[in-house]
């Protein structure tokens, strides 16, 4: 009786053993993370953003679990936080959420692929958004408390007024920036050998790209400028007229025109626009959100030239609720509202973006999505943090992205950078056509291998 009461008694209890191991192997999901190095790492806890659209992002950051497929779920052993330092407020607000929105789902895909694996240790990817609100002062203090009060490593910082204000210091204290900046030399040069630009917009780049193509194709022979009155706008007039007197391309300029962002009446500036009659006008270094209603106002006196930015995109969307019918004609770079795509992998992401956001993506967030995965990428292949180690790998890379082939550039013989930070991306002129629509004009040949060429007579209109 003895020895059956023992049967019992050990088969009750290897029952219960094997409940709980079932039980823990259907519940290894979970992602709490111990708390990194401060040496290796950024900030573990999220910082509150200014607005509630920010702190949701962020919080859907954090809490995103990460799978490849049904059968497979990391465990991460702890958290590295991407700073994403951006305007999410105020004229620049839409390249923003644009900037942090791309980063959000590269850093979702990226922990779905298993993290970053530094050392043996997996990490969890995390977002905190910082709104500087397009003010170079707010940038700098949010960058001063991240370097200096929570010990960051990287950051990723949009705007190149505000990237300007802060690279120097960046610079000083060793600090991988993969920034949202127009190319410029005064902005990516061997004098900050840790910032990089993963937006795929240069005026060097594409002023060669595309005046040929106004002038052969469109017949333009006048341009004028009009653009912010701001250290960066006249940089970006200053840095294009090089490109285009290096180039011999045969423009007549008239006057540049300045005026103060957030100007809501351009009066004075359409007056002399109807009086010169430029065929081309160019927008570089101005807000977007000035462009619209700049662009309405000249439409409606009946000013029908080339209206073209080149170092950034209008959003289609944004460009119709201000300019409406008379955004039609407007010319921008990138994919912004079209039907025509570059491959089903963009189709794909396009879909995922629009069921996530509901809005029309323009070229912004695929750029900063293919260039947060670059940096992913170098992080693991370097094995390591340190900002030296992740650029020397970075600058090398080459990758399929969702515009093509791609590489990072500026070294080539006659570059204004002399260094490789700026991503060479085959990207297309495009014109507004209606309401959410526009149609390819010009592309160049190739993006592929740092190689960038003028519009070829196949593509031409």
């Amino acid at each position: 009786m003895h020895t059956r009461l023992q049967k019992i008694v050990i088969s009750i209890v290897l029952s219960a053993v094997l409940i709980a191991t079932v039980a823990c192997s259907t519940t290894g999901t979970s992602t709490t993370s111990a708390t990194t190095s401060a040496a290796t790492t950024t900030a573990t806890t999220t910082v509150a953003t200014t607005t509630a659209a920010t702190t949701a992002a962020t919080t859907a950051a954090t809490t995103t679990v990460a799978t490849t497929t049904a059968a497979t779920t990391y465990k991460f052993d702890r958290t590295f936080t991407l700073n994403v330092v951006t305007p999410l407020s105020g004229a620049a607000s839409d390249s923003g959420f644009l900037h942090l929105r791309g980063a959000q789902m590269a850093t979702d895909d990226m922990n779905a692929q298993g993290g970053l694996v530094v050392d043996g240790v997996r990490y969890k990817v995390v977002v905190a958004s910082y709104d500087h609100a397009s003010n170079v002062v707010t940038a700098s203090q949010i960058i001063h408390q991240l370097v200096e009060g929570n010990n960051a490593k990287i950051v990723s910082v949009q705007g190149t007024g505000a990237n300007m204000a802060i690279e120097d210091y960046l610079a000083q204290n060793n600090i991988l920036n993969l920034g949202q900046i127009s190319s410029l030399p005064a902005t990516i040069s061997p004098k900050w050998p840790l910032q990089f630009t993963m937006y795929p917009l240069s005026g060097v780049y594409t002023i060669k790209d595309f005046i040929p193509y106004y002038i052969d194709v469109m017949g333009a022979k006048s341009a004028m400028w009009i653009t912010a009155d701001s250290d960066m706008g006249r940089m970006f007039v200053n840095t294009e007229m090089q490109v285009i007197k290096a180039n011999n391309y045969s423009l007549t300029f008239f006057p540049n025109q300045f005026y103060t962002s957030g100007t809501q009446d351009f009066s004075p500036v359409v007056d002399k626009v109807l009086l010169q009659k430029p065929d081309i006008i160019l927008n570089d270094g101005a807000l977007n959100g000035d462009i619209y209603l700049l662009y309405k106002q000249l439409r409606e006196k009946g000013w029908n030239g080339i209206f073209a930015l080149l170092t950034g995109q209008l959003s289609a969307d944004d460009i119709w609720s201000v300019a409406a019918q008379y955004s039609v004609g407007a010319m921008t770079i990138g994919y912004s509202g079209l039907t025509e795509t570059p491959n089903d992998r963009w189709v794909q992401f396009e879909n995922r973006y629009q069921a996530k956001y509901n809005q029309t993506m323009n070229q912004q967030t695929p750029g900063v999505y293919d260039g947060t995965m670059q940096l992913f990428r170098a992080i693991n292949m370097a094995n390591s943090f340190d900002p030296y180690k992740i650029a020397y790998v970075m600058q090398d890379l080459t990758w399929n992205g969702l515009y093509g082939p791609a590489s990072f550039g500026g070294d080539e013989p006659g570059s204004p950078f002399g260094i490789k930070r700026v991503p060479l991306i085959p990207l297309p002129l495009i014109q507004f056509t209606g309401k959410g629509t526009s149609k390819v004009l010009a592309m160049p040949s190739d993006g592929s291998n740092g190689k960038f060429y003028r519009v070829t007579d196949t593509i031409k209109q």
